[in-house]
C-alpha cells in the first residue's frame, strides 16, 4: 500500500517526531511511504536519510490553491493508495486531491484550530474549517481524550477512533548515554538540571519558565535551565534571560537531532504549555524517567497525574513554577517516584510499536473498505 503522508512544519517537532517514528515503525513490506512537507527544514533530510522520499512543496499561503495541484500531482505519480494528513494545514492541504482522485483521507488531529487563547474570529473560523475537514476525511483520528471530546461536542466529528501517540521506549530510556555532557555545556554538576526542549513560541509559553525560574534563583543558586529549540520568540527568551541577569544559569542551544541526549542529562523536564494535544516530548522524558513539571491542560493531564508522576502548575503563574522547581530541587526522593511511575506509564498505555500497529490496523481496513467499494464514508464501518 503506498500511503502518502503530508505535514506543514519542516522542522523537527513533536508531530513530526510521531511521523518519523510510526514511518519507521509500519511494514516496509506493507506500508511505502512517501511524505510531502510544506515548508523547508530538516526533516526532509532526515526522511531521505532513511530512505524515504519526501517532498518539500512550499506553502506561501492556507488557500494555496498552487499547492493543491502540486499535491494532486505527486499522488498521481506516486500511484497513492491512502492519503494521512497530519494537523489541520496539512489536512487543508491535503482534501482537494483525496476528493479529485478518489484516495482515503485519514486526518490525524493534533491540535485543533480554534484554541481558546485565539482571538474570536480566528477562533470562529477555525470551528468552520475544522467542521469540513473532519467531514471530508474518511477517518479522523484523536491522539487524546480531550481532542476526541472537543471533536464530538464542537463538530460533531464523523469517523472518529483515538490513537494516543507513542515514543520508542527502547531509544528513550533512562540507560541512554550520549556523545555530549555537562561538562561540554559548562553546566555544574552539583547543579539541578532543569530542561525545556520545544518550540519557543506563545503555545510552548517559555517566557512564564524563564521568569519562574528566575524567582527560584533567588531563593537557591544550585539550579540551572537548559533550553533547546527555535522559534519565534526565541530572541525575546534570550533578551529576557539577559535583563534577568541570569545568564550563568541557563544555557541556550539551538535544535538538537538527538533529543534523548540531552534527555539523558536532566533532572526535571518542563513544559509550560498554554494548550497541547498529547505532547510527544513529556512522553519521550518519561519513558527516560525523568520527572515533569508541566500544565494541567487538554491532553497533559491525561499522562500527567499530578503528585503521582510528576507536578502540574496552573497556565502562565511564574510563582508556581518558583515553588515546583525548588520543590524538586529539595526532594530529589520525589523526583525517582514520580519518575519511576511515568516510565510504567509510557511502556503500558504509549509505546510506538503499539500505536503504529493500530494506526496500520486502520489503514487495512479503510483501504479494503474503499476497495470493495462497499462506501465512500467510514460511518457504517465499525472501529474498535
Amino acid at each position: 500500500m503506498n500511503v502518502l503522508h503530508t505535514i506543514y512544519h519542516g522542522t523537527v517537532g513533536g508531530g513530526e517526531t510521531h511521523l518519523l517514528n510510526l514511518i519507521e515503525h509500519l511494514n516496509e513490506a506493507e506500508f511505502k511511504s512517501v511524505v510531502i512537507t510544506f515548508s523547508e527544514g530538516l526533516l526532509s533530510e532526515k526522511l531521505k536519510s532513511l530512505g524515504i522520499k519526501c517532498y518539500v512543496v512550499p506553502a506561501h499561503s492556507r488557500l494555496d490553491l498552487s499547492v493543491w495541484r502540486q499535491v494532486s500531482k505527486i499522488a498521481r505519480a506516486e500511484n497513492i493508495d491512502l492519503i494521512n494528513a497530519h494537523g489541520t494545514k496539512a489536512c487543508l492541504n491535503s482534501f482537494w486531491t483525496s476528493r479529485r482522485l478518489n484516495i482515503p483521507l485519514v486526518y490525524r488531529i493534533q491540535n485543533w484550530a480554534f484554541h481558546p487563547h485565539r482571538k474570536w474570529l480566528k477562533r470562529s473560523l477555525g470551528v468552520v474549517m475544522e467542521r469540513l475537514l473532519v467531514r471530508q476525511a474518511n477517518l479522523n483520528i484523536s491522539v487524546s481524550l480531550n481532542n476526541d471530546k472537543i471533536g464530538r461536542e464542537l463538530l460533531s466529528i464523523p469517523n472518529s477512533v483515538i490513537i494516543p501517540n507513542g515514543v520508542d521506549t527502547i531509544k528513550f530510556n533512562h540507560r541512554t548515554k550520549g556523545s555530549i555532557n555537562r561538562r561540554d555545556l559548562q553546566i555544574p554538576r552539583n547543579r539541578t538540571l532543569y530542561g525545556f526542549i520545544a518550540r519557543f513560541c506563545d503555545q510552548k509559553d517559555p517566557l512564564t519558565l524563564v521568569k519562574g525560574f528566575k524567582q527560584a534563583l533567588n531563593a537557591d543558586r544550585n539550579l540551572h535551565l537548559l533550553m533547546v529549540g527555535e522559534g519565534e520568540l526565541k530572541k525575546e527568551c534570550l533578551d529576557t534571560i539577559k535583563d534577568l541577569k541570569i545568564e550563568s544559569h541557563v544555557t541556550y542551544i539551538p535544535f538538537v537531532e538527538n533529543v534523548e541526549e540531552i534527555l539523558s542529562m536532566l533532572d526535571v523536564y518542563c513544559l509550560p504549555s498554554k494548550w497541547e494535544d498529547l505532547p510527544i516530548g513529556i512522553l519521550e522524558a518519561m519513558a527516560m524517567k525523568k520527572v515533569v513539571i508541566a500544565t494541567p491542560v487538554d491532553g497533559i493531564v491525561e499522562i500527567i497525574a499530578n503528585e503521582v508522576n510528576g507536578l502540574l502548575v496552573p497556565t502562565g503563574c511564574e510563582n508556581s513554577w518558583k515553588d515546583a522547581i525548588l520543590r524538586l530541587h529539595t526532594h530529589p526522593e520525589l523526583r525517582k517516584e514520580f519518575s519511576d511511575r511515568a516510565r510504567l506509564i509510557v511502556e503500558a498505555h504509549h509505546d510506538i510499536q503499539s500505536s503504529a500497529l493500530k494506526v496500520a490496523q486502520m489503514y487495512r481496513k479503510l483501504n479494503q473498505n474503499h476497495h470493495n467499494r462497499k462506501t465512500s464514508i467510514l460511518g457504517e464501518v465499525s472501529y474498535p
